[in-house]
């Protein structure tokens, strides 16, 4: 879904007052907005930070953090 809908379905459920009942939410403040813009900020630095390393010559993030780890587990799950 692209980002625009989703920001336009977030707010219409939290905003528009026939939504707001019909979901049981709440008005959110300007604070709350900026708050949560902040949050959503997180997985695109990361994502950053990893092509960043990958560029750099470092271990790859994925065979550091989790694709090994994976493939091991499933691997002794196999053999057992």
């Amino acid at each position: 879904m692209p980002l625009g809908l989703d920001f336009l379905l977030q707010a219409a459920v939290t905003e528009l007052p026939f939504l707001t009942g019909v979901f049981s939410t709440g008005r959110l403040s300007v604070g709350e907005w900026l708050y949560l813009a902040g949050l959503s900020c997180f997985p695109l630095l990361a994502h950053g930070l990893f092509v960043l390393l990958e560029k750099n010559g470092t271990q790859k993030p994925m065979e550091k953090f989790g694709r090994d780890a994976y493939e091991s587990d499933r691997d002794q799950e196999r053999a057992a």
